[in-house]
Protein backbone atom coordinates (compact mmCIF):
# COMPACT_ATOMS: atom_id res chain seq x y z
CA UNK A 1 0.00 0.00 0.00
CA UNK A 2 1.60 3.31 -1.44
CA UNK A 3 1.11 6.72 0.70
CA UNK A 4 -1.33 8.51 -1.16
CA UNK A 5 -3.19 11.64 -0.11
CA UNK A 6 -5.99 11.82 -2.56
CA UNK A 7 -7.58 14.78 -2.03
CA UNK A 8 -4.32 17.25 -3.47
CA UNK A 9 -6.48 17.87 -6.53
CA UNK A 10 -9.00 20.12 -4.22
CA UNK A 11 -7.04 22.91 -3.60
CA UNK A 12 -9.20 24.07 0.48
CA UNK A 13 -8.18 20.44 1.38
CA UNK A 14 -4.55 20.97 1.04
CA UNK A 15 -4.77 23.46 4.37
CA UNK A 16 -3.55 21.20 7.26
CA UNK A 17 -6.57 22.35 8.97
CA UNK A 18 -8.58 19.80 7.25
CA UNK A 19 -5.72 17.53 6.38
CA UNK A 20 -5.36 16.07 9.79
CA UNK A 21 -9.10 14.47 9.45
CA UNK A 22 -8.62 12.84 6.46
CA UNK A 23 -4.78 11.56 7.11
CA UNK A 24 -3.45 8.95 9.32
CA UNK A 25 0.01 8.09 10.09
CA UNK A 26 1.62 4.76 10.11
CA UNK A 27 4.56 2.94 9.40
CA UNK A 28 6.22 3.00 6.22
CA UNK A 29 5.30 -0.22 4.54
CA UNK A 30 9.30 -1.15 3.13
CA UNK A 31 12.25 -1.35 4.91
CA UNK A 32 14.20 2.03 3.25
CA UNK A 33 11.14 3.65 5.22
CA UNK A 34 12.39 2.62 8.47
CA UNK A 35 14.85 5.64 9.40
CA UNK A 36 11.74 8.11 8.09
CA UNK A 37 9.78 6.33 10.85
CA UNK A 38 12.74 6.76 13.50
CA UNK A 39 12.51 10.66 12.63
CA UNK A 40 9.24 11.05 13.13
CA UNK A 41 8.42 11.46 9.20
CA UNK A 42 5.94 8.47 9.21
CA UNK A 43 3.63 7.37 5.83
CA UNK A 44 0.28 9.49 5.63
CA UNK A 45 -2.51 7.61 4.00
CA UNK A 46 -6.23 9.05 3.14
CA UNK A 47 -9.19 8.21 4.53
CA UNK A 48 -12.51 9.89 4.62
CA UNK A 49 -13.71 11.88 8.08
CA UNK A 50 -16.00 8.73 9.14
CA UNK A 51 -17.68 5.96 8.39
CA UNK A 52 -21.07 4.20 7.69
CA UNK A 53 -21.90 0.75 8.08
CA UNK A 54 -24.78 -0.64 7.32
CA UNK A 55 -25.73 -4.21 9.62
CA UNK A 56 -28.85 -4.93 7.78
CA UNK A 57 -30.49 -4.09 4.35
CA UNK A 58 -33.94 -5.09 5.17
CA UNK A 59 -36.51 -2.91 6.12
CA UNK A 60 -40.15 -2.73 6.96
CA UNK A 61 -41.08 -0.10 4.84
CA UNK A 62 -41.59 0.38 0.41
CA UNK A 63 -41.47 3.91 0.48
CA UNK A 64 -42.19 5.62 -2.68
CA UNK A 65 -39.28 7.86 -1.99
CA UNK A 66 -36.64 5.10 -1.44
CA UNK A 67 -34.92 2.40 -4.06
CA UNK A 68 -35.34 -0.27 -1.39
CA UNK A 69 -37.65 -2.14 -4.25
CA UNK A 70 -35.13 -1.44 -6.97
CA UNK A 71 -32.37 -3.05 -5.12
CA UNK A 72 -30.99 -6.32 -6.79
CA UNK A 73 -28.27 -7.28 -3.29
CA UNK A 74 -29.31 -9.61 -1.25
CA UNK A 75 -31.43 -9.20 2.00
CA UNK A 76 -29.05 -9.88 4.75
CA UNK A 77 -27.87 -9.16 8.82
CA UNK A 78 -23.85 -8.57 8.64
CA UNK A 79 -22.32 -11.45 10.52
CA UNK A 80 -21.03 -10.51 13.26
CA UNK A 81 -16.95 -11.78 12.17
CA UNK A 82 -17.19 -8.79 9.41
CA UNK A 83 -18.43 -6.22 11.48
CA UNK A 84 -16.04 -7.17 14.11
CA UNK A 85 -13.36 -6.68 11.12
CA UNK A 86 -14.81 -3.07 10.67
CA UNK A 87 -14.57 -2.27 14.54
CA UNK A 88 -10.69 -3.28 14.23
CA UNK A 89 -10.03 -1.80 10.47
CA UNK A 90 -11.36 1.39 11.74
CA UNK A 91 -9.96 1.62 15.10
CA UNK A 92 -6.43 1.43 13.52
CA UNK A 93 -7.24 4.24 10.95
CA UNK A 94 -7.52 5.97 13.44
CA UNK A 95 -11.17 5.89 14.24
CA UNK A 96 -13.68 8.63 15.00
CA UNK A 97 -17.72 8.89 14.27
CA UNK A 98 -19.71 5.79 13.47
CA UNK A 99 -22.87 5.03 11.94
CA UNK A 100 -24.92 2.45 11.95
CA UNK A 101 -27.65 3.84 9.20
CA UNK A 102 -27.87 1.29 6.41
CA UNK A 103 -28.21 2.42 3.01
CA UNK A 104 -31.05 0.07 2.33
CA UNK A 105 -33.23 -0.85 5.39
CA UNK A 106 -33.37 -0.21 9.05
CA UNK A 107 -31.20 -0.78 12.32
CA UNK A 108 -34.37 -2.60 14.26
CA UNK A 109 -34.01 -5.59 11.70
CA UNK A 110 -30.87 -5.99 12.60
CA UNK A 111 -31.15 -9.27 15.12
CA UNK A 112 -27.51 -8.89 16.16
CA UNK A 113 -28.07 -5.22 17.51
CA UNK A 114 -27.36 -5.75 20.93
CA UNK A 115 -24.11 -7.76 20.52
CA UNK A 116 -22.58 -5.33 18.04
CA UNK A 117 -23.24 -2.53 20.81
CA UNK A 118 -21.77 -4.53 23.27
CA UNK A 119 -18.77 -5.26 20.55
CA UNK A 120 -18.00 -1.23 19.91
CA UNK A 121 -17.79 -0.74 23.69
CA UNK A 122 -14.47 -2.42 23.63
CA UNK A 123 -13.19 -0.34 20.65
CA UNK A 124 -12.27 3.02 22.27
CA UNK A 125 -11.27 4.81 19.14
CA UNK A 126 -14.81 4.88 18.26
CA UNK A 127 -16.09 7.84 19.08
CA UNK A 128 -19.65 7.54 19.13
CA UNK A 129 -22.15 5.38 17.58
CA UNK A 130 -25.32 7.21 15.85
CA UNK A 131 -28.59 6.13 13.48
CA UNK A 132 -31.79 6.57 11.61
CA UNK A 133 -34.22 4.96 11.97
CA UNK A 134 -38.38 4.17 11.36
CA UNK A 135 -39.09 2.81 15.05
CA UNK A 136 -41.27 0.21 13.77
CA UNK A 137 -39.47 -2.75 14.93
CA UNK A 138 -38.24 -0.76 18.19
CA UNK A 139 -41.53 -2.60 20.17
CA UNK A 140 -39.70 -6.01 19.75
CA UNK A 141 -37.28 -4.90 22.41
CA UNK A 142 -39.00 -4.98 26.14
CA UNK A 143 -38.11 -1.13 27.90
CA UNK A 144 -34.84 -2.90 29.69
CA UNK A 145 -33.56 -3.83 26.81
CA UNK A 146 -34.46 -1.21 24.76
CA UNK A 147 -33.07 1.54 27.10
CA UNK A 148 -30.12 -0.14 27.08
CA UNK A 149 -29.89 -0.41 23.07
CA UNK A 150 -30.80 3.73 23.14
CA UNK A 151 -27.69 4.35 25.39
CA UNK A 152 -25.59 3.01 22.98
CA UNK A 153 -26.06 5.49 20.16
CA UNK A 154 -25.08 9.61 20.95
CA UNK A 155 -27.39 10.38 18.45
CA UNK A 156 -30.47 8.67 17.21
CA UNK A 157 -32.73 10.32 13.83
CA UNK A 158 -36.33 9.11 13.77
CA UNK A 159 -37.26 9.25 10.50
CA UNK A 160 -41.40 10.52 10.46
CA UNK A 161 -43.03 10.56 7.15
CA UNK A 162 -45.80 12.52 7.48
CA UNK A 163 -48.21 13.88 10.61
CA UNK A 164 -51.34 11.73 9.87
CA UNK A 165 -51.99 8.00 8.97
CA UNK A 166 -52.94 9.23 5.29
CA UNK A 167 -49.48 10.92 4.51
CA UNK A 168 -47.62 7.96 6.58
CA UNK A 169 -49.27 5.55 4.42
CA UNK A 170 -48.92 7.28 1.34
CA UNK A 171 -44.95 7.79 1.92
CA UNK A 172 -44.67 4.15 3.49
CA UNK A 173 -47.17 1.82 1.52
CA UNK A 174 -47.41 0.27 4.99
CA UNK A 175 -50.13 1.31 7.83
CA UNK A 176 -48.16 1.34 10.51
CA UNK A 177 -48.40 5.38 11.35
CA UNK A 178 -50.01 4.73 15.26
CA UNK A 179 -47.47 2.07 15.78
CA UNK A 180 -44.92 4.46 14.82
CA UNK A 181 -45.77 7.16 17.04
CA UNK A 182 -45.98 4.88 20.10
CA UNK A 183 -42.61 3.77 19.28
CA UNK A 184 -40.95 7.15 18.99
CA UNK A 185 -43.24 7.96 22.22
CA UNK A 186 -41.09 4.83 24.43
CA UNK A 187 -37.57 6.26 22.71
CA UNK A 188 -38.48 9.46 24.39
CA UNK A 189 -39.34 8.08 27.57
CA UNK A 190 -36.39 5.44 27.96
CA UNK A 191 -33.52 7.58 26.64
CA UNK A 192 -31.22 9.50 28.60
CA UNK A 193 -31.52 12.74 27.17
CA UNK A 194 -28.32 14.00 28.68
CA UNK A 195 -26.16 10.84 26.76
CA UNK A 196 -28.26 10.02 23.65
CA UNK A 197 -29.96 12.49 21.19
CA UNK A 198 -33.18 11.72 19.79
CA UNK A 199 -33.90 14.06 16.57
CA UNK A 200 -36.67 13.94 14.26
CA UNK A 201 -36.27 13.74 10.35
CA UNK A 202 -39.85 14.74 8.67
CA UNK A 203 -40.25 14.14 5.27
CA UNK A 204 -43.46 15.40 4.17
CA UNK A 205 -45.90 14.81 0.96
CA UNK A 206 -47.92 17.62 2.51
CA UNK A 207 -46.29 21.51 3.56
CA UNK A 208 -46.61 21.82 7.35
CA UNK A 209 -45.40 24.85 9.11
CA UNK A 210 -43.03 25.11 12.47
CA UNK A 211 -46.11 25.14 14.17
CA UNK A 212 -47.66 22.29 13.34
CA UNK A 213 -44.93 20.12 13.50
CA UNK A 214 -44.25 21.40 16.98
CA UNK A 215 -47.81 20.94 18.09
CA UNK A 216 -47.80 17.27 16.80
CA UNK A 217 -44.75 16.97 18.61
CA UNK A 218 -46.51 18.56 22.21
CA UNK A 219 -49.21 16.38 21.21
CA UNK A 220 -48.14 13.08 21.00
CA UNK A 221 -45.18 13.49 23.76
CA UNK A 222 -45.82 16.01 25.72
CA UNK A 223 -42.34 17.41 24.58
CA UNK A 224 -40.26 18.95 21.67
CA UNK A 225 -37.17 17.53 20.10
CA UNK A 226 -34.65 19.37 17.38
CA UNK A 227 -35.81 18.19 14.12
CA UNK A 228 -35.18 18.63 10.07
CA UNK A 229 -37.53 18.57 7.60
CA UNK A 230 -37.83 18.08 3.52
CA UNK A 231 -40.72 18.18 0.80
CA UNK A 232 -37.85 17.32 -1.86
CA UNK A 233 -36.63 13.98 -2.59
CA UNK A 234 -33.98 12.20 -4.65
CA UNK A 235 -34.39 9.74 -7.45
CA UNK A 236 -31.54 7.74 -6.71
CA UNK A 237 -29.80 8.65 -9.42
CA UNK A 238 -32.63 7.68 -12.03
CA UNK A 239 -33.52 4.82 -9.82
CA UNK A 240 -37.07 6.24 -9.48
CA UNK A 241 -39.06 7.50 -12.19
CA UNK A 242 -38.58 11.48 -11.48
CA UNK A 243 -41.49 12.37 -14.53
CA UNK A 244 -44.09 10.50 -11.96
CA UNK A 245 -45.09 13.55 -9.61
CA UNK A 246 -45.36 12.81 -5.96
CA UNK A 247 -48.72 13.77 -4.18
CA UNK A 248 -49.93 16.73 -2.79
CA UNK A 249 -47.11 19.62 -2.12
CA UNK A 250 -43.86 16.88 -2.72
CA UNK A 251 -41.14 17.49 -5.93
CA UNK A 252 -38.63 15.39 -7.27
CA UNK A 253 -34.58 16.86 -6.80
CA UNK A 254 -34.17 18.51 -10.08
CA UNK A 255 -31.22 16.67 -11.88
CA UNK A 256 -28.47 19.06 -13.17
CA UNK A 257 -24.96 18.43 -14.85
CA UNK A 258 -22.54 18.02 -12.24
CA UNK A 259 -18.83 18.99 -13.35
CA UNK A 260 -16.60 18.79 -9.71
CA UNK A 261 -16.22 16.61 -7.15
CA UNK A 262 -18.87 15.94 -4.61
CA UNK A 263 -18.54 16.57 -0.78
CA UNK A 264 -20.15 13.36 0.55
CA UNK A 265 -17.56 10.84 -0.32
CA UNK A 266 -15.52 12.63 1.51
CA UNK A 267 -17.55 12.85 4.34
CA UNK A 268 -18.01 9.02 4.51
CA UNK A 269 -17.91 5.76 2.67
CA UNK A 270 -20.32 2.75 3.54
CA UNK A 271 -20.04 -0.55 4.44
CA UNK A 272 -22.72 -2.66 2.95
CA UNK A 273 -23.74 -5.77 4.66
CA UNK A 274 -21.67 -8.59 3.20
CA UNK A 275 -18.84 -6.20 3.75
CA UNK A 276 -18.57 -4.32 0.37
CA UNK A 277 -17.18 -0.84 0.38
CA UNK A 278 -18.79 1.45 -2.04
CA UNK A 279 -17.19 5.41 -1.98
CA UNK A 280 -20.64 6.95 -2.35
CA UNK A 281 -22.09 7.69 0.95
CA UNK A 282 -25.62 8.75 -1.00
CA UNK A 283 -27.17 7.10 -3.61
CA UNK A 284 -25.17 3.85 -4.40
CA UNK A 285 -27.93 1.75 -2.92
CA UNK A 286 -27.15 -1.14 -5.19
CA UNK A 287 -23.50 -1.47 -5.01
CA UNK A 288 -22.49 -0.06 -8.36
CA UNK A 289 -18.88 -2.01 -9.75
CA UNK A 290 -17.51 1.52 -10.53
CA UNK A 291 -18.23 2.99 -7.09
CA UNK A 292 -17.43 -0.47 -4.81
CA UNK A 293 -13.51 -0.94 -3.57
CA UNK A 294 -13.67 -4.39 -2.18
CA UNK A 295 -14.60 -6.22 0.15
CA UNK A 296 -13.39 -5.06 3.82
CA UNK A 297 -13.66 -9.04 4.46
CA UNK A 298 -10.75 -10.07 2.54
CA UNK A 299 -8.63 -6.77 2.62
CA UNK A 300 -7.83 -4.19 5.62
CA UNK A 301 -10.44 -1.03 4.61
CA UNK A 302 -7.58 1.67 5.13
CA UNK A 303 -5.82 -0.33 1.87
CA UNK A 304 -9.56 -0.07 0.31
CA UNK A 305 -9.80 3.30 0.35
CA UNK A 306 -5.74 4.12 -0.67
CA UNK A 307 -6.02 1.43 -3.73
CA UNK A 308 -5.88 2.63 -7.19
CA UNK A 309 -9.21 2.00 -7.89
CA UNK A 310 -9.75 5.02 -5.31
CA UNK A 311 -7.35 7.18 -6.40
CA UNK A 312 -8.60 7.19 -10.22
CA UNK A 313 -12.08 7.92 -8.40
CA UNK A 314 -10.60 11.30 -6.96
CA UNK A 315 -8.63 11.77 -9.51
CA UNK A 316 -12.02 12.38 -11.55
CA UNK A 317 -11.04 9.96 -14.17
CA UNK A 318 -14.70 9.92 -17.04
CA UNK A 319 -15.43 6.27 -16.24
CA UNK A 320 -15.93 7.30 -12.51
CA UNK A 321 -17.06 11.19 -12.86
CA UNK A 322 -19.62 10.07 -15.08
CA UNK A 323 -21.65 8.46 -12.37
CA UNK A 324 -21.98 11.50 -10.98
CA UNK A 325 -22.58 13.69 -13.18
CA UNK A 326 -26.71 13.87 -13.34
CA UNK A 327 -26.88 13.38 -9.55
CA UNK A 328 -29.29 15.03 -7.98
CA UNK A 329 -28.04 14.57 -4.28
CA UNK A 330 -24.61 15.88 -6.05
CA UNK A 331 -23.21 18.73 -3.21
CA UNK A 332 -20.20 20.16 -5.13
CA UNK A 333 -17.03 20.65 -3.12
CA UNK A 334 -16.95 24.12 -5.07
CA UNK A 335 -19.32 25.43 -2.34
CA UNK A 336 -16.77 24.33 -0.10
CA UNK A 337 -17.42 27.14 3.34
CA UNK A 338 -21.38 25.72 3.00
CA UNK A 339 -19.97 22.14 3.50
CA UNK A 340 -17.27 23.33 6.22
CA UNK A 341 -19.03 21.93 9.54
CA UNK A 342 -18.79 18.50 8.50
CA UNK A 343 -14.92 18.42 9.59
CA UNK A 344 -16.40 19.05 13.34
CA UNK A 345 -20.04 17.51 12.91
CA UNK A 346 -20.33 14.76 10.29
CA UNK A 347 -23.01 13.23 12.15
CA UNK A 348 -25.05 16.09 11.09
CA UNK A 349 -24.47 15.57 7.69
CA UNK A 350 -25.74 12.59 7.53
CA UNK A 351 -28.59 13.23 9.95
CA UNK A 352 -27.58 9.96 12.21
Amino acid sequence: MTPVYLYKHIPPLNDKKYKRYLTVKKPWPSPAGALLDIVGLRAEYSRPIMIQCETANICTNDCIICAYRKMTRKKMVMPMAIFEKVLRDYSDMGGGYLSLTPKMGDIFCDTLLPRRLEAAKRYPAIRSLSVTTNAILADRYDDDALRQILAGFRRIQVSVYGLGAEEYRLITRRDEYARMVRNAGRMLRLADRGRTEIVFGFRFLKRHTDEEIRQWMTENFGTEVAYGKTLTFMDWNGALDDREPLPFDAKWKARAVNTGYCISPLVACVVFSNGDVTVCLCNDYDGREELNLGNVAGRPLLELLNSQKARDFWAGKPRYASVCRHCSSHRAIANFQKYEYVFDDPVAYLGA
